[in-house]
């Protein structure tokens, strides 16, 4: 890797498709390259996916106790088999890791996995003892308000090494309620149901979404800097082929 390119990725999170529409419309707009990881299948998502090659959809499963995916490995195994994504990687929820996992996704043909999360250092892709591509995230809107750090485009830049591919990840419902710290979007989760959540409509979004610049506004400033110097955006498939043949 010899020059600098950007990959932005999402992690569905159980969110509604009037989150998903509200938040990821203006980017798809822009043709942006998308990986998504995707926690269950989103009607609207999969129609905007079809002949989209801006569009990567991969699987988010969640191991963590309480899921809605499954109570076993195996149960959780089946449910993300059922989601309609490309299988070239995973990135499971809260970053949960154990060689289970990586064994069975590897034994499937997965390519990579994309489990660690940095606060803004770049860590070159490596493979992990089971042969998959670990990808390092470079960037979590989740972490980097988690730190409070601040919410300025230069906070980021000054971090950003000459070259290698870097890893933003965002989700859509802080990209759609314009985040400003991390305790907000609790806050909401925590005011509502889990049904209510999964069901969020464009109404609620208008009356609690941030006026104040937020993360949605920073991820727009990264975007616009990109394109001003000519940053190539890709999808994280694309680093499969792009590492083994190195």
């Amino acid at each position: 890797m010899n020059e600098l390119k950007f990959a932005f990725t999402l992690d569905l999170d159980w969110t509604s498709d009037a989150v998903l529409e509200f938040a990821l419309s203006p980017i798809l707009k822009r043709n942006i390259p998308l990986t998504i990881f995707s926690t269950h299948n989103s009607e609207w998502l999969i129609s905007h996916s079809v002949n989209n090659h801006n569009i990567e959809l991969e699987i988010h499963p969640n191991f963590c106790l309480n899921s809605s995916h499954g109570n076993s490995y195996e149960e959780i195994f089946n449910y993300c088999n059922q989601l309609k994504t490309e299988r070239n990687g995973f990135r499971c929820h809260k970053y949960f890791d154990v060689n289970e996992i990586n064994e069975y996704y590897k034994s499937e043909g997965y390519k990579y996995s994309s489990n660690i999360c940095t606060d803004l250092h770049y860590v070159e892709p490596f493979h992990n003892r089971v042969g998959l591509l670990s990808i390092p995230i470079f960037m979590e809107d989740g972490g980097f308000l988690l730190q409070k750090h601040s919410l300025a485009l230069d906070t980021i830049l000054k971090k950003l090494p000459t070259k290698g591919t870097i890893v933003f990840l965002f989700h859509p419902m802080h990209l759609a309620f314009n985040s400003s710290n991390f305790d907000s979007m609790r806050t909401l989760k925590n005011s509502i149901t889990i049904q209510e959540y999964q069901n969020i409509s464009v109404d609620i979004i208008a009356k609690k979404r941030n006026n104040l610049f937020g993360v949605n506004d920073l991820l727009w400033e990264l975007i616009e800097w990109s394109e001003k110097n000519n940053i190539e955006r890709v999808l994280l498939k694309s680093l499969i082929n792009e590492i083994y043949n190195a």
